[in-house]
C-alpha cells in the first residue's frame, strides 16, 4: 500500500506564514519557503506514517503530490 499527500503545495502558504511570523518580508519568506516546506512534510509524514503503523496493512512508502505532477 503507499499513502499519497495530496494538495502538498498548500504546505507552502503555511511556511510562508511561518517565515512572515518570524518577521521576514514577503520576499523573504517566498524565497526560503522551500527548506520550511521540506521540513513540514517530513514531520506530516511521519505522523501520517506513526498512525497508520498500526494497520493490518501499513503503507510501504508516502508520496507527497505539488501542483499537478511533482511529488517528493
Amino acid at each position: 500500500m503507499i499513502v499519497v499527500l495530496t494538495k502538498a503545495d498548500a504546505m507552502e502558504l503555511e511556511a510562508i506564514g511561518q517565515l512572515r511570523d518570524k518577521g521576514l518580508t514577503m520576499k523573504e519568506a517566498r524565497s526560503q519557503a522551500g527548506e520550511l516546506v521540506k521540513q513540514l512534510l517530513i514531520e506530516v509524514k511521519k505522523q501520517v506514517e506513526d498512525q497508520l503503523a498500526e494497520c493490518k496493512h501499513h503503507p510501504n512508502d508516502c508520496l507527497a503530490l505539488f501542483g499537478r505532477y511533482q511529488f517528493i
